[in-house]
């Protein structure tokens, strides 16, 4: 996720009144700044324990940012040139920070600030296991979900890897997202729909029949799961009680393609689009905001609600920018030189 690094600040005009949404201001003229990012292209973003927010990029590894210090490392491995490209990171509930590279599935060893590549088996005779979302269930049982290599799955008091099957009642075709719900249940969704994994009873529910790109489940209970056109569908995971949402529709911007969802701690929920920008819902208000980032050539494929209630939205060519929802103030970093492990 770099030459020179560019830090765009914001101050709002105005303070918002408690408890209530600031409206969002525009992005301003960049400004350098010596500390950042390596790539302006964000593919992954995660919330580390501490609080440090963890940064994957497509051609400059992994980065690390401490809001506490405003520290930046970057974590680089040195077989790969470039670092690689970050396609996923999660922090597992015990600390560990994996994440999912190409055609590799690694974790970050904080004793020397580089990562490990895990040794799994050789599935259909490949080499490597590849991963585009990964997930955690209540047991602490890691998915690492592929679109067209499949379901991997780490046992976590045992450290052993397996794979369970595609299709006919199992992992959807051409997987396309996993999340755990508050019941320790694992959604997965794809071309064929979406299936609910009990991870204790190795079973397979089938919840809906339509393609699903997107899943994820929020704060509050509920599951959001975003299809083609402009359909977004939340259920609630005990009742299968269902609310369909459509996205505003605009006949000059083309077909939605929503690349990412997340639930803030209102119960907003903010949709990163392929080409139509960063969307906020409110689900009491049942309407659609669009945020004032600008409509990134490649799109929005991160968003995150870091622990102090900031937005945090990587793109795709545009970097990654941190919004305030109190003052409405956003900022930018770009792409700028930094060090890492040796290459």
């Amino acid at each position: 996720m770099r030459v020179l690094i560019v830090l765009l600040a914001v101050v709002g005009t105005g303070a918002a009144v408690a408890g209530e949404r600031a409206g969002w201001l525009p992005v301003p003229e960049s400004t350098a700044d010596p500390a950042g990012l390596l790539d302006p292209h964000v593919l992954s973003l995660a919330e580390g324990r501490d609080g440090a927010l963890w940064i994957g990029t497509v051609s400059g590894g992994l980065t690390r940012f401490n809001p506490a210090d405003g520290s930046w490392r970057t974590y680089a491995d040195a077989r790969v040139r470039g670092g690689g490209a970050v396609v996923a990171i999660h922090v597992a509930a015990d600390g560990t920070v994996w994440l999912a590279q190409d055609d590799e599935i690694a974790h970050i060893d904080p004793s020397t600030g580089c990562w490990i590549p895990s040794a799994l088996p050789k599935w259909g005779g490949h080499a490597h296991v590849a991963a585009d979302h990964i997930g955690e269930d209540h047991l602490g049982t890691l998915y690492f979900l592929e679109r067209l290599d499949g379901l991997t799955i780490r046992d976590p008091s045992t450290g052993a890897w397996s794979r369970p099957r595609t299709g006919d009642g199992g992992v959807p075709y051409f997987a396309s997202g996993v999340a755990a719900d508050d019941a320790g249940m694992v959604w997965m969704v794809g071309t064929s729909g979406a299936v609910r994994v009990d991870a204790g009873e190795s079973t397979f529910e089938s919840m809906v029949g339509w393609e699903v790109q997107r899943v994820h489940v929020g704060a509050s209970g509920w599951v959001w799961l975003a299809g083609l056109g402009m359909q977004v569908e939340r259920v609630w995971p005990g009742t299968k009680t269902r609310d369909v949402v459509r996205l505003p529709s605009d006949d000059n911007i083309g077909p939605w393609d929503v690349k990412v969802l997340h639930e803030d701690r209102r119960g907003d929920l903010w949709a990163g689009t392929r080409a139509q920008g960063l969307w906020r819902y409110d689900p009491a208000a049942h309407a659609w905001e669009q945020s004032s980032l600008p409509r990134a050539e490649h799109g929005i494929s991160a968003v995150l609600e870091d622990r102090e209630g900031n937005l945090w939205v990587g793109t795709r060519g545009e970097g990654l920018f941190r919004g305030d929802p109190r003052t409405g103030a956003w900022h930018r970093w770009g792409d700028e030189v930094g060090r890492g492990c040796p290459r």
